[in-house]
């Protein structure tokens, strides 16, 4: 079941982070925060939940711009599948999820976003979760735009 985060969330959260940057001494996973992301209409923090086990997660922000109107865009970051559930489409059900809550909002473009860690930039497409066609769906989701239909 794919849902927005609770505070209650932020353990299995902060395990799911460590396997994006398991290095990282900045990373500090806030129950507050959690909660306040949840509280804000336009920022998400999906999860994707098996039996009470976060399996995976990502963060949608709905952005606003002056380009299109009042038309926003949706920006996907920090995208984590647990290292012993990939191969399973939970990256592909959480990015499907937030590419129709995108297209229920008119959003002009949903892309996506990756940093680099010690070891390079994040290998997210050749992780054992992205098949060659969840790789190409990521790739759509990221650079379409977005029409009322």
């Amino acid at each position: 079941m794919i849902r927005e985060a609770e505070s209650q969330d932020r353990e299995q959260l902060s395990n799911l982070y460590r396997m994006l940057v398991p290095n990282s001494k900045k990373m500090n996973v806030l129950e507050e925060q959690i909660e306040k992301i949840r509280m804000d209409p336009a920022n998400f923090l999906l999860v994707y939940e098996v039996e009470g086990a976060l399996l995976g997660t990502l963060t949608l922000n709905i952005c606003l711009q002056a380009m299109h109107g009042t038309r926003p865009y949706g920006l996907i970051e920090n995208i984590v599948v647990h290292e012993d559930h990939r191969s399973n489409n939970i990256g592909q059900s959480l990015l499907k999820y937030a590419e129709e809550y995108c297209s229920r909002c008119i959003v002009t473009k949903s892309c996506c976003s990756a940093i680099p860690n010690e070891s390079g930039p994040i290998n997210f497409l050749n992780a054992k979760d992205m098949t060659a066609q969840s790789a190409k769906a990521l790739k759509n989701i990221c650079n379409r735009t977005f029409r009322k239909t």
